[in-house]
């Protein structure tokens, strides 16, 4: 198992209301990170959760915070602890950036997989008019619907990108 440093630990986050927390960074930018249910799109997609980070405030420019990732790692980790159900990620495309926001998060993924091993990750990347779609679909691997809701999944995304 890998040591963390001091530097590596994650901010402490608050949990602001059923599955929304926050953090300060050492910079002072607060981020917003939730899980949003998305069974309504399909009742194979009922335990399965949409989850999103981002600074309350739009910042200017990129920093390089190590602190960040272990932060999302760690309340990624403790939302699969605590039950088995799934989480959709998708990259954001509003600047044209989605497809770097996939390769880091899959650098994310890979550097912590000794602990997300009980995490099954499906990948789509699908090409649309306006923008390309990038998306994770997470499910932890006891779910007993995991084919169901990767098959949800994926036609979900068919439907957005259309």
């Amino acid at each position: 198992m890998k040591e963390r440093s001091d530097f590596q630990l994650p901010y402490n986050f608050t949990r602001n209301e059923d599955l929304v927390y926050s953090f300060v960074t050492d910079g002072g930018i607060k981020y917003i990170a939730l899980f949003i249910p998305s069974g309504c799109y399909d009742e194979n997609l009922e335990n399965t959760y949409n989850f999103n980070f981002e600074p309350e405030v739009p910042k200017n420019k990129n920093i390089h915070d190590p602190r960040i990732k272990e932060t999302i790692i760690s309340l990624i980790e403790q939302f699969f602890i605590s039950n088995i159900n799934s989480v959709i990620c998708v990259c954001d495309s509003i600047d044209g950036r989605e497809l770097c926001r996939r390769r880091l998060f899959d650098k994310w993924r890979k550097e912590y997989s000794y602990r997300l091993k009980h995490i099954h990750k499906e990948d789509i990347e699908k090409e649309g008019n306006y923008y390309t779609l990038c998306a994770s679909l997470l499910i932890h691997r006891d779910n007993p619907n995991i084919e169901k809701t990767i098959k949800s999944f994926i036609e979900l995304t068919d439907l957005l990108i259309d």
